[in-house]
């Protein structure tokens, strides 16, 4: 997950957060909307795994 900020200077500055790897939670904080979660939350429903001939053009 990579997030993009306006640092003081008024540059975009990126902040990429990597999986956790058997080591706590990651949280990522958005202060101009007032909130924190887990990254963990944000994907907690996203399969990444692909399902058979999902993307696949059918084969003839």
């Amino acid at each position: 997950m990579e997030i993009y900020r306006i640092n003081a200077a008024g540059k975009w500055e990126l902040t990429p957060y990597f999986p956790e790897a058997d080591s706590e939670p990651i949280t990522v904080e958005f202060p101009s909307l007032n909130f924190q979660c887990a990254i963990a939350d944000i994907y907690e429903d996203v399969n990444f795994s692909p399902e058979p001939d999902t993307f696949l053009p059918a084969k003839r």
